[in-house]
């Protein structure tokens, strides 16, 4: 009875779950998991190597893995994985150990969450913040830009006046020495 409802929990998962053996053979997977990775039915991945489900694209570090390594994983990752039909997808996976009641390893377990959506969303972020940026500088330059302008108007206009000015002290001290210039 209780094994049951262990079974029927884990199917139950909205999450996909992965149990493997110390040889790495996939033992047990619910019907979340068989979903993901787009297989048909449970028996179709059960005894599959697990590496091989790890081993999309960047993950290369893990075909051929042994438990002695995979133990070694850090606890949660963000890893692409591989379909039946070769397709790949990103996923945040949780490794933990099977123990028998002994305290022995006996295996693994590996759940999964389709991360597709999310990294869809950081990247349309990074394509905004990026184009922000881009945006922020060019308001930047536009900025200095007119502060230059504005700079030179100020400049011209001031030598123009200063130079007026002094045109103009010239004539009325030379008018009042009486034409005699210095």
């Amino acid at each position: 009875q209780e094994i049951s409802i262990a079974y029927d929990a884990l199917n139950s998962a909205t999450i996909g779950i992965i149990i493997a053996g110390s040889d790495l053979r996939i033992r047990f997977a619910n019907l979340t998991c068989v979903r993901l990775f787009n297989f048909n039915l449970p028996s179709d991945i059960i005894g599959l190597d697990a590496s091989s489900l790890f081993s999309a694209g960047k993950n290369r570090k893990f075909a051929g893995l042994k438990l002695s390594e995979l133990q070694s994983l850090e606890q949660t990752q963000e890893l692409v994985v591989q379909c039946a039909d070769g397709s790949a997808f990103p996923v945040e996976a949780v490794f933990s150990e099977v123990a028998d009641s002994d305290g022995a390893v006996v295996g693994k377990m590996v759940s999964l969450i389709d991360i597709t959506a999310r990294k869809k969303t950081e990247a349309a972020l990074l394509a905004s913040e990026s184009r922000l940026r881009a945006l922020s500088q060019k308001v930047l330059d536009a900025q200095e830009n007119e502060r230059s302008v504005v700079a030179q108007d100020i400049h011209d206009s001031i030598t123009g006046s200063l130079a007026a000015i002094k045109i103009f002290m010239e004539q009325k001290l030379i008018a009042m020495t009486g034409g005699s210039s210095r």
